[in-house]
């Protein structure tokens, strides 16, 4: 008797753990495709890559590039000139520098490039490109000149918008003035006013 009371507790767990493992298979089966998709990570482009290697800056950020300090940005080389298409924005102009990457939104990705006008001017554009390098926008966020150094402007750039301030020294009294710009969620500027 206590050899049949045995095999069926034994038989009694078997068929228990049986009916436990087809519990677990059909947990499995049932969870929905998109869920399992939304895990996935989306590959970056060659171009996100090739911005991802330029530090990115945290926000807000003040822009007042001019003489004083342009001398600490790094040169772009000629094939990272051409992969930023800058000689399409600028075809006069023939040495850049990387000021700063940012992340102004998940769309698009931003850099500010800085680059002298001449001997005596030096400017620094905001420009937005698409995550496959097609540029979308620029707009320039900060201005020195040595000539007569009357004319400056520097930024404050935030997630959504830019606020320019630029300063005339030529006349008296010094003539200042604030100009908000607004960052759209494709990437193009928009002078609010």
């Amino acid at each position: 008797m206590k050899y049949v009371s045995f095999l069926v507790v034994i038989l009694v767990a078997l068929i228990s753990c049986h009916k436990k493992e087809n519990k677990s298979e059909n947990l499995n089966a049932e969870i929905p495709k998109t869920e399992i998709k939304d895990t996935v990570n989306i590959e970056e482009t060659d171009f996100q890559k090739f911005v991802n290697h330029f530090s990115e800056s945290s926000l807000p950020y003040k822009d007042s590039t001019n003489f004083d300090n342009v001398e600490k940005l790094a040169d772009l080389s000629d094939k990272q000139i051409s992969q930023l298409k800058l000689k399409e924005l600028f075809p006069d102009i023939h040495s850049f520098k990387i000021n700063n990457h940012f992340n102004l939104s998940d769309s698009f990705e931003s850099l500010s490039i800085t680059y002298f006008k001449g001997e005596m001017e030096v400017s620094t554009e905001l420009i937005n490109y698409t995550k496959e390098g097609k540029i979308i926008d620029h707009i320039e966020i900060s201005y020195d000149e040595i000539a007569e150094s009357a004319f400056r402007k520097e930024s404050l750039i935030d997630k959504n918008q830019i606020i320019v301030d630029s300063e005339n020294s030529f006349d008296e009294p010094v003539k200042t003035e604030k100009e908000k710009i607004l960052i759209n969620s494709d990437g193009h500027f928009k002078i609010k006013n």
